[in-house]
């Protein structure tokens, strides 16, 4: 099952996410076909939930509204797991405001 890579397939409804983690508030930017499969994957390191997810009708349109989305806040990239090499998705970590939170769950609607 596809939970990875948008460049691997263009076709099919792919959901684009925002989970939480308990622990650091953190949030992650990121689409897969199966979010609770990924969450799974994730938790191993994390204790995420999802907080807002939206489908979308292909991966490419995910995918773009994904990097969008990672653009249009790097500045609130959350820093500090970036040296950890084995964390899988690290670069889609976020810290946000809670205006810049409302701000990003507009894009869910």
């Amino acid at each position: 099952e596809f939970t990875g890579c948008p460049n691997c397939a263009t076709q099919g409804q792919t959901y684009l996410y925002l989970l939480k983690d308990k622990q650091l508030g953190i949030y992650k930017i990121g689409i897969s076909v199966n979010p609770e499969s990924r969450i799974a994957v994730l938790n191993k390191y994390f204790d995420f939930y999802l907080v807002a997810s939206k489908i979308l009708p292909t991966k490419l349109d995910a995918y773009t509204l994904e990097q969008n989305l990672h653009k249009l806040f790097s500045n609130n990239q959350y820093i500090d797991l970036l040296d950890v090499p084995y964390l899988d998705g690290k670069t889609e970590l976020f810290s946000f405001s809670e205006s810049e939170l409302n701000v990003v769950l507009g894009y869910y609607k």
